[in-house]
Parts: C-alpha cells; structure tokens; sequence
C-alpha cells in the first residue's frame, strides 16, 4: 500500500472498495460520494470527511451490495496523522 500511496498530495482521500484500494480521490470527490450517500436511502453511511467515511451500494450486477471506505491521507507529512484502518 505504501508504493501506492507515496507522493500523494496532503488533502487526498483513498477509496476502497469491498475492502480492496481502488483509487486515490480528491477532496471534491470524497465530498461527491459522502453527498450522494447521505442522500441515498440504505447506504448506512457512517463517519465523516473530516475522521473517513463507510457506506453501501449497489455492486454494477446489480444484484450485490459493496461496501466502501473513504479515508483521509495526510500526504508525505511525517509528522501528520496516520491514515485511518478501515474494519470490513
């Protein structure tokens, strides 16, 4: 994880899915999902922008629920918080 991760921007987000990493995202895009989430009925969106985020939603078969993580990354900082474990 942390090849992946090494040199991403302060002020980030990781995204997984089903308990996979499957994209770093932008602030504007952890907004999106948290927005549309919060808006959706039975994403039992837990969490915050500020702390990461879980949610649920419909997997592309359209028959499966995926779960999804969004967690903060402080970037190349040393000295800032480390990124939040999420529990599946």
């Amino acid at each position: 994880m942390s090849e992946l991760l090494r040199g991403m921007p302060a002020g980030g987000y990781v995204l997984s899915n089903g308990g996979l990493i499957s994209d770093l995202i932008t602030a504007e895009r952890a907004r999106e999902l948290y927005d549309e989430a919060s808006a959706r009925p039975g994403s039992d969106l837990d969490g915050d922008l500020e702390h990461g985020f879980h949610f649920w939603s419909q997997g592309s078969d359209g028959q499966r629920l995926v779960r999804h993580h969004v967690i903060p990354w402080p970037g190349d900082n040393p000295g800032g918080p480390a990124p939040a474990t999420p529990s599946v």
